[in-house]
């Protein structure tokens, strides 16, 4: 048995399935009516798998009998005996007779024939126990409050299995060291992926240059757009009612005018500028005639 089950699952004190002869004792207690007999016997049927108990003839009425087998275990801890139990009988009778287990000469499991019937049974039980040896018993019992008929009696024992529970850890008799969980890291793949910071970035708008209007602006460009309109449209006129280059220099002059009068420099420099053009382009033309 490994540590692990020691601890763990308890100490197994036997197990048997009756393959084998592991050396039980028979036991019985039997009387016949007078003038009766009555037979008693155990038989280990390793073919099998089986411990026979048969009881034949009349036994006494009102008087008690068993028929069981018996093995010594040795406990050697305070403790849980975990007990499993197979075992079938080929009659049931009356609630009298009844299956049982004993510890010593402690009833510890008890269910009578009548209701339990002939099938296969597995009984699994607990019982609590102290150090030291114990008898282990399995067999049948009549406890003779009442009369019983002449008969055969007969219950096969097929497995049986003890294990101690104990309260405290056997490890200093059995040798047994608590078993270690280890831990082996099983290799794997990982992918690092690298944070970019990102950075928030606050526009900045530059002022407009100090002592600026932005509506003067405007209305300088409009009135600039507009007045050089207008003298290019009289000297279109101009031109096609045969006046001179004198006069384009001179509508010019009133637009630059105008300009002043109105405080717009867009009107004044467009003004201006023509008259300036007119006037060099009228003087280039006397010299060259």
């Amino acid at each position: 048995q490994s540590n692990y089950d020691c601890v763990f699952q308890g100490i197994l004190l036997i197990e048997d399935d009756f393959t084998t002869d592991q050396g039980w004792v028979f036991e019985n207690k039997t009387e016949a009516e007078p003038g009766e007999t009555v037979d008693a016997y155990g038989v280990l049927n390793t073919t099998l798998g089986q411990y026979e108990l048969y009881l034949e003839g009349d036994p006494k009425d009102y008087e008690t009998f068993y028929l069981r087998i018996c093995k010594t275990l040795d406990i050697l801890y305070d403790g849980t005996l975990n007990i499993t139990v197979k075992y079938i009988h080929t009659w049931y009778g009356a609630d009298e007779i009844t299956s049982r287990v004993w510890l010593d000469s402690d009833t510890v499991f008890s269910k009578d024939w009548y209701h339990e019937g002939t099938k296969l049974q597995e009984r699994n039980f607990e019982v609590t126990v102290s150090a030291g040896s114990r008898d282990f018993k399995i067999g049948f019992y009549f406890d003779g409050t009442q009369a019983i008929s002449e008969g055969t009696y007969n219950m096969n024992i097929t497995y049986v299995k003890v294990r101690l529970i104990p309260q405290v850890s056997p490890a200093p008799s059995y040798g047994i060291s608590y078993p270690t969980v280890t831990y082996t890291p099983k290799p794997f793949t990982r992918t690092v992926s690298v944070a970019y910071p990102t950075h928030s970035i606050t526009p900045y708008y530059f002022p407009a240059p100090p002592n600026v209007n932005l509506e003067e602006v405007r209305d300088v460009t409009v009135g600039g757009v507009i007045s050089l309109g207008i003298l290019l449209g009289l000297a279109i006129a101009l031109t096609r009612a045969g006046a001179g280059i004198l006069s384009i220099a001179s509508a010019a002059g009133l637009v630059s005018i105008v300009g002043l009068l109105l405080n717009n420099t867009g009107v004044i420099s467009v003004g201006a500028v023509v008259f300036l053009i007119t006037i060099s382009y009228y003087i280039a033309r006397k010299k060259v005639v």
